[in-house]
């Protein structure tokens, strides 16, 4: 039978039964749940017992969280066209090489299970080209910079075995994927009069007033008639 049939059957007979034992009966309720929820929840195991036997609330919650543990288990071993570990790691590279001032010796927790994360993504033919350049150009970066250690030095050394990282095909290695000062960037080809240019053009064009200087444009209306002003 299923669940459904059988919340049909109970609330059939609830249906028929004298409001005073109705009554009596969502009093016992409330003050079982009362007494199981003290109990229940004293601790996280006996919590946990109440979910399981009790409710099925957290039922989807729990499923998900196994299955991305599972998942990322699953990606430590190698194969697919990313690795989470090696993405977040590279990633607090990135942040320790832009720090100021820069340490000169950081990342040496996990610097070497890195490496190792690396070595697993190039031997998997269907990783991703333009991962695997990221990730080897920050490396590159952070063994340019960082003092060796003892752990460090097996990091590099590790590096240095694992050759050449293919060439994205896009860009044939022209640039590379690793942080860099913002001044260095190159002018954008657009300047702020640029942008407002084409709504000058617009019937709108006359309520437009660039302010010098402010870098502001303000569009008026008449807040009288509920059009209001807009600023941008």
């Amino acid at each position: 039978m299923s669940q459904g049939a059988v919340t049909k059957i109970k609330r059939a007979i609830i249906s028929r039964l004298p409001p005073g034992v109705k009554e009596f009966l969502r009093k016992g309720q409330a003050t079982f749940r009362l007494a199981a929820l003290r109990i229940f929840s004293s601790n996280g195991f006996l919590g946990s017992v109440y979910f399981s036997l009790f409710s099925r609330r957290f039922y989807g919650e729990h499923h998900a969280v196994l299955s991305g543990r599972l998942r990322y288990y699953e990606d430590l071993q190698g194969g697919g066209r990313s690795s989470p570990q090696l993405r977040r790691n590279i990633h607090r590279l990135e942040k320790g090489l832009v720090m100021k001032p820069r340490r000169p010796v950081f990342a040496e927790g996990f610097i070497l299970e890195t490496v190792q994360a690396f070595d697993r993504a190039r031997a998997t033919p269907e990783y991703s080209v333009e991962e695997l350049r990221w990730a080897s150009d920050v490396l590159e970066e952070y063994f340019s910079v960082v003092s060796d250690t003892t752990v460090i030095k097996k990091a590099r050394r590790a590096f240095a075995a694992a050759g050449d990282t293919p060439a994205a095909p896009d860009d044939g290695r022209q640039h590379r994927s690793k942080p860099y000062p913002r001044s260095s960037s190159p002018a954008p080809a657009m300047s702020f009069e640029d942008l407002h240019s084409p709504l000058r053009a617009t019937p709108f064009g006359s309520l437009v007033s660039a302010k010098t200087g402010a870098g502001r444009v303000d569009l008026q209306g008449d807040r009288r008639g509920g059009t209001g002003a807009v600023r941008l």
